[in-house]
């Protein structure tokens, strides 16, 4: 079997407050380049560096047409707003919205936002932290108020399951060629300019052939009972090395 490299494109944090040009150049190219991304959606933004543009009324308008098109989205927190200092799970990051909350407290805050989603005809299908950082109880949280079961975070080549949950890993912030596997680029269109935009698409087209979608993924049901393999514990443990090293 011959062994090939895949890739999801994923943007985070959008909000009615978000840079919205830049989120529109993204959507026309990825309509040429037929892309279906993930789109990370913030429930009821509270997050004050968030706030680029005045609030769009047409926000919810906005995702609404983006789920018709057939991007996967995705639950982004609550309000995202840190209120602990727990790295969680993925210890990427030493605060978090839900890491080192009680049972209780984390599910009150995917309920609400999940209900807000529902109440706009919103219906996401995948968990992705602010700030990659939540613990066990938001897993039994999300089991016990929402339908989702796929998680898109973790260092792993491929997807894996762990607690419940599948697992479909992001590794990159940027478009790098790997000879295989399957790699999330995760951007943050909102800290971007029209140049780092344009920049990102051009990467982009050599890598459009092989980027895939969640339902692809999903297909594959060898992954649902996959546990991490040697492999994938070398490379988060060489991961983290190097990024202790920067």
């Amino acid at each position: 079997m011959k062994l090939q490299s895949q890739y999801l494109i994923r943007l985070d944090d959008a909000c009615p407050t978000d840079k919205r040009e830049i989120w529109d150049m993204l959507e026309i190219a990825f309509d040429r380049l037929q892309i279906l991304p993930i789109v990370a959606v913030i429930p009821d933004c509270e997050d004050e560096t968030l706030r680029y543009l005045d609030k769009d009324e047409n926000f919810w308008n906005r995702i609404h047409r983006y789920q018709t098109k057939g991007y996967a989205i995705a639950m982004h927190g609550y309000k995202h707003v840190y209120v602990t200092k727990d790295k969680g799970i993925v210890p990427l990051n030493n605060y978090s919205e839900f890491a080192g909350l009680s049972l209780d407290e984390q599910r009150i805050k995917i309920k609400n936002g999940y209900q807000i989603m529902h109440s706009h005809g919103i219906k996401p299908t995948i968990w992705i932290a602010p700030a990659h950082s939540f613990d066990k109880n938001t897993l039994t949280a999300l089991k016990m108020e929402t339908d989702i079961w796929v998680i898109s975070d973790g260092l792993a080549l491929l997807p894996f399951e762990y607690g419940g949950f599948l697992w479909i890993p992001q590794q990159l912030w940027r478009i790098k060629k790997k000879p295989f596997g399957i790699w999330t680029v995760c951007l943050h269109p909102n800290m971007m300019t029209q140049e780092s935009c344009i920049a990102f698409l051009k990467d982009l087209e050599f890598v459009c052939n092989k980027v895939i979608t969640i339902d692809k993924i999903l297909e594959e049901k060898k992954y649902r009972h996959r546990k991490k393999s040697f492999f994938d514990i070398a490379f988060e443990k060489t991961f983290f090395l190097k990024r202790r090293l920067w």
